[in-house]
């Protein structure tokens, strides 16, 4: 049987947002979701285009062949991108997959300032002994 993920966000219980990151950086904590995002942004990751671009040097991170990617977005611009790491908790920051942060990212901009709910369900990739999961 087939398994997934899901990111599912309402505006009144989205939980990244509880804490600013701390004095670190912002830049320097998200700088692999800012690298990944200036790569989105520039057409990098084009839908139906396999590009051999590995963001973060880290094969496990490689999202160049993977039509999972967010489109391109005003949201993702450095200053906007900037501006939503200091609502957000540095672990949650540092820990997230850069293109399941954007996708977040987008899930949140949806709900903000509303009472409706975002949903976002993806089959998972990973593979194990025990089957998909």
């Amino acid at each position: 049987s087939a398994s997934a993920s899901a990111s599912v966000l309402s505006s009144s219980t989205f939980s990244p947002l509880l804490s600013s990151t701390s004095s670190t950086s912002s830049e320097t904590i998200g700088s692999r979701i800012l690298d990944y995002a200036h790569h989105l942004q520039s057409g990098e990751f084009s839908e139906n285009v396999n590009v051999n671009v590995n963001v973060n040097n880290n094969d496990d991170d490689n999202h160049a062949d993977d039509n999972r990617n967010p489109l391109p977005n005003h949201i993702f611009e450095k200053e906007e991108l900037l501006a939503y790491f200091e609502k957000c908790p540095e672990t949650y920051i540092v820990r997230s997959d850069p293109r399941r942060f954007l996708k977040q990212r987008e899930l949140y901009e949806k709900v903000t300032g509303t009472e409706c709910m975002a949903v976002s369900v993806e089959k998972s990739w990973v593979e194990h002994s025990a089957g998909d999961f």
